[in-house]
């Protein structure tokens, strides 16, 4: 990403690049709309509806991995 900003890459702390701290702000900020929408997603869909919450609390224990967990040591994921 640097490279291509033409900015050097070595092992400089992300702190001292204003490009990828800006790049790092505006994916954080995407990340909490997604957030967001999914959170008001699952409300909107499964209040009141015990069946769905149901279906949708078996489907995440027996169903549901972190992303990773399947090249990585489970300690990494287990928490």
């Amino acid at each position: 990403m640097l490279a291509a900003h033409g900015e050097p890459a070595g092992a400089t702390p992300v702190g001292d690049h204003p490009t990828l701290q800006t790049l790092l702000r505006r994916i954080m900020t995407q990340e909490g709309r997604h957030i967001d929408f999914y959170a008001s997603q699952a409300h909107r869909r499964l209040d009141g509806d015990g069946r769905s919450q149901g279906v949708c609390r078996y489907a995440l224990g027996h169903f549901w991995r972190p992303v990773g967990s399947g090249v990585v040591a489970s300690a990494e994921t287990d928490f």
